[in-house]
């Protein structure tokens, strides 16, 4: 899923914060920021107590907004394919949380082929997104969900589709929530795989409320109505992984079938 950071100037995030967002996101991390009128970056593949003690550097040294970035990696393999990417070396640079169709191979990845489209402009500054065509363009690639944020050479900061992220109280900006804590899974692009060892979580059965015997009943399954024909009553089963009502009567006719 990756998530991507806008992180205020002296605002500074907690070690706790960033580990949970490595942890969630493992395949690397990376800083875009200003030096010197430069926006330069910094990327860790392997080790966190390094990433953090660099993040602490950089937050010292820059007054201006940076980027921040960990990645689950979706399309292209390897460090190079960490964020943030340049637009514009050394004037724009940025991050992206989301898969974007129809971009990216097993070499290349979705975000890198996004920033070369966008570096035909030959951007100087973030202010080329606010083109209306040029906007226009971007959302169209990136869709309803992909989440993207600019840095450049000055400081100055763009986000798309801002909305489906959120603002903490000191105006860092998150695209999702993996910073809050350690998850039991990881996405795999829009795929939820659990980690090892790591189980989905029972459901409960669903019920219904039975207003005159003044009790909660066991929803029976849909499109059973046929079972009742049959002289001995149904037994049903609350299968809690897989948030379904089974019948067993069912599942024993179909399993001398060989069709369950």
């Amino acid at each position: 899923m990756c998530i991507a950071i806008v992180n205020q100037p002296n605002s500074y995030l907690t070690k706790k914060q960033l580990k949970n967002a490595w942890d969630n996101n493992n395949h690397g991390a990376g800083i875009a920021y200003v030096d010197n009128g430069k926006v330069m970056t910094y990327h860790e593949g392997y080790n966190f107590d390094d990433f953090f003690e660099e993040y602490e550097f950089i937050r010292e040294l820059t007054d201006t907004p940076i980027l921040i970035h960990f990645r689950i990696a979706t399309h292209g393999k390897g460090k190079d394919m960490l964020h943030p990417h340049s637009v514009t070396e050394g004037r724009v640079s940025l991050i992206h949380n989301g898969v974007i169709s129809g971009l990216g191979d097993h070499k290349v990845s979705d975000t890198r082929e996004f920033a070369q489209i966008l570096a035909k402009f030959y951007p100087d500054n973030v202010d080329f997104i606010d083109h209306a065509g040029i906007r226009a363009m971007a959302l169209t690639i990136l869709g309803k969900s992909n989440k993207v944020a600019f840095l450049d050479w000055r400081g100055e900061v763009r986000i798309l589709n801002d909305q489906l992220g959120h603002y903490d109280a000191d105006g860092n900006w998150f695209s999702n929530d993996s910073y809050k804590r350690v998850n039991d899974y990881v996405w795999a692009g829009s795929k939820k795989v659990y980690k090892t060892g790591a189980a989905a979580k029972p459901v409960a059965q669903p019920t219904f409320w039975d207003s005159e015997r003044k009790v909660a009943i066991p929803k029976a399954p849909k499109y059973t109505d046929f079972l009742d024909d049959f002289d001995d009553e149904p037994s049903y089963k609350w299968n809690s992984h897989q948030h379904e009502l089974r019948s067993e009567y069912l599942r024993g006719t179909l399993d001398e079938d060989g069709i369950w």
